[in-house]
């Protein structure tokens, strides 16, 4: 009885190695599930596996602020969307022209002047479409040339004599005599006959319906001739008795 005992506690402690012993299974209790049933377990029968391409990259959803493209040039305003950490489809023109809350703010032309997504949206760094507005001299692409709404940029004419300004402006489609008023000012520094300031301000808008402002230097007062001081005048002496 003991040695049957040993054996048949030999062969169940075999059969944990080979499978084969008395009462073993089939199949080795250690074999790994096949790849397919642990690859995605949510994914419904007939569906193809998910891959990484089909998975959008989680950077796509960093979320940053647009900065200021305005007064940039296209190229520059890319580079500095670039600079940023955006990644940007594509960018499209916006036809017309720019609006702005002050002509003080206007830009230079060819340089952008309004920007789709705007100046300080938070978004995601993948834009799919950017929209770009750039500044064009209305009145050289044909447009307010005439009517209550009509302008011109506004020449930098500071510093110039009364001659060179006249003529810079009416270079400028804005003769003197048609669009501003002389004043003078008495500004230190400002040169006598030369402009010290001007209404509307350089690059602005100056409508040509109202008169802007020209300031020339005061010319400086007439020297006063010296008189010499009067001296009484003697006509012989007097005697009286």
């Amino acid at each position: 009885m003991c040695v049957v005992f040993a054996f048949i506690s030999g062969c169940s402690f075999n059969s944990k190695f080979t499978g084969g012993g008395l009462g073993s299974p089939s199949a080795s209790p250690s074999a790994s599930p096949s790849a397919s049933s642990s690859s995605d377990p949510a994914r419904p029968p007939g569906d193809p596996p998910r891959t990484a391409a089909a998975i959008t990259p989680a950077s796509d959803y960093v979320h940053r602020i647009v900065p200021d493209l305005r007064g940039k040039t296209l190229e520059q305003a890319k580079a500095t969307m670039q600079a940023a950490g955006f990644n940007v489809g594509s960018y499209e023109p916006s036809e017309g022209d720019c609006s702005y809350d002050s002509d003080k703010q206007m830009v230079k032309p060819g340089t952008v002047c309004e920007q789709r997504p705007g100046v300080g949206v938070d978004t995601t760094t993948r834009i799919y479409n950017m929209t770009l507005r750039v500044e064009i001299d209305s009145y050289a692409a044909s447009r307010e040339t005439t009517g209550s709404r009509a302008w011109r940029r506004m020449p930098d004419v500071v510093g110039k004599s009364l001659a060179d300004a006249t003529a810079i402006l009416a270079k400028a489609g804005l003769p003197l005599d048609a669009n501003f008023e002389i004043a003078e000012a008495e500004q230190e520094g400002c040169a006598p006959g030369h402009v010290c300031a001007t209404n509307p301000e350089a690059a602005q808008r100056k409508r040509l319906q109202g008169a802007g402002t020209i300031y020339i230097g005061k010319a400086a007062p007439p020297a006063e001739t010296p008189t010499a001081p009067n001296t009484p005048t003697t006509t012989g002496s007097t005697t009286y008795f």
